[in-house]
């Protein structure tokens, strides 16, 4: 038996009625009823449509409070609305730049995600409500996330993303590779930049990058990792907890050590860091 293309409509009503005491009894202000619409449509097998227009997210859980001990460090909140969630894995780059709390409100969004060949895709786009605009103007965000199989453990993908809200704009294009061989080396790098205007300035593309190279055997093992942000990048619809650091790690040995009294392994790391000059990318590192 086989299931055909799936379209699922699911039409959303919500209001909201204020009462206060009066001279006659108690009068209620029902307001205006908001009507919203959450639509899933399987194009085929492997691709999916999702849309919501007006959404209802006052039933979502609640984020945990969390203590900021560094001014410096934005705060990082995981994603928890049933839209944003379903397929979010398509969306997963390194460094987060894609994080869809960004969208904070959105008016109406649509989203595709699935699988062509061999090759994952998703694309999302999000009209934001003009209350949250500093210019008035709605706020247009669009992501777009295409990753290739390499393989059977290796891939390659791309992001792109924009927010567009009036005049200003920011933009970022980046690409990433992982590729694993021997069964134990794994490599993993990314690129990217940044764009910024606001109508009357705008800034150049700005960097961030990394590259990772690790070994995973059982006698020896080691990490070394290389990366850096520049102090002017910004992903308005990302997640970047601190720009302008740069940091090296230096291969950290990973070196079995056996005795008949102790369990087999014991894995010794060292947490040895040292900053990287951004000069020439035009950077700082702030202490």
């Amino acid at each position: 038996m086989r299931r055909g293309p799936v379209l699922d409509i699911n039409p959303v009503l919500t209001a909201r009625a204020d009462g206060a005491r009066g001279p006659d009894g108690w009068d209620y202000d029902a307001g205006t009823p908001e009507p919203g619409v959450n639509i899933r449509w399987g194009i085929t097998s492997n691709l999916t449509m999702n849309g919501t227009i007006n959404p209802d997210f006052s039933q979502v859980e609640s984020d945990a409070g969390q203590l900021s001990f560094d001014p410096r460090r934005a705060l990082f909140f995981a994603e928890k609305r049933p839209f944003f969630l379903e397929a979010s894995e398509n969306f997963a780059t390194p460094n987060q730049l894609i994080y869809t709390r960004r969208i904070v409100d959105p008016v109406a969004a649509a989203k595709f995600t699935g699988k062509l060949s061999n090759t994952d895709v998703a694309f999302l786009t999000a009209v934001e409500d003009d209350g949250l605009s500093a210019s008035g103007d709605n706020a247009l965000f669009n992501v777009l996330r295409v990753r290739r199989d390499l393989g059977a453990n290796s891939t390659l993908g791309i992001a792109y993303t924009d927010r567009i809200e009036g005049s200003s704009y920011n933009r970022l294009a980046a690409a990433d590779t992982r590729l694993v061989f021997g069964g134990i080396y794994t490599v993993l790098a990314q690129s990217g930049l940044s764009f910024t205007g606001n109508g009357t300035t705008s800034t150049a593309w700005r960097p961030i990058f990394e590259l990772n190279a690790s070994r995973r055997g059982r006698r020896f093992g080691f990490t070394s990792i290389v990366e850096g942000t520049h102090d002017e990048f910004r992903a308005a619809s990302g997640f970047i907890g601190r720009a302008g650091v740069a940091r090296e790690l230096p291969p950290i040995a990973d070196v079995p050590w056996r005795t008949r009294c102790v369990p087999r392994e014991l894995h010794r790391y060292a947490d040895v860091r040292r900053h990287l000059d951004l000069g020439p990318l035009r950077g700082r590192h702030r202490a």
